[in-house]
């Protein structure tokens, strides 16, 4: 599998399809080393779309996610909104130091802060802001 997913990473769209079937691979195969899959891709391709998949996934396993993919997903975000961007954000927000992140957790809020967000991605903010690293439920974005 490994072999497939680095030749699909380098075709249009290509890392969201690794995503989505990595994803798809661990829901039927629980046993399956998807964080070490990841993590190997993303040694050798530098897309938004693995680099916060293997933020969440970690997350998700209880894990630290290593501090170089976080970088790396920064960089991504600070260039500006792509497609993804908001869900990538959420990703990034979830393993990165609350103090860093600053600025991608107010460009992230934008758009809702605006009224430009639709009901779903809204309800989508708020479960993630309610669910904070401390356990604390944020105190503007309560459920």
């Amino acid at each position: 599998m490994e072999g497939a997913a680095e030749r699909l990473t380098g075709q249009p769209g290509g890392d969201t399809a690794v995503r989505d079937l990595v994803e798809w691979t661990s829901t039927v195969a629980p046993e399956f080393p998807r964080l070490a899959l990841v993590l190997r891709l993303c040694e050798s391709t530098d897309t938004p779309v693995l680099l916060a998949a293997a933020a969440r996934w970690h997350k998700e396993a209880g894990h630290a996610c290593p501090p170089h993919i976080v970088t790396r997903l920064r960089a991504h975000l600070d260039r500006g909104r792509y497609d993804g961007w908001e869900s990538d954000a959420l990703a990034y927000l979830s393993v990165a130091d609350e103090t860093v992140a600053r600025p991608i957790l107010y460009a992230r809020a934008e758009k809702a802060w605006k009224g430009e967000e639709d009901d779903a991605a809204i309800r989508a903010w708020r479960r993630w802001a309610g669910r904070s690293r401390t356990g604390r439920t944020c105190c503007t974005m309560r459920p």
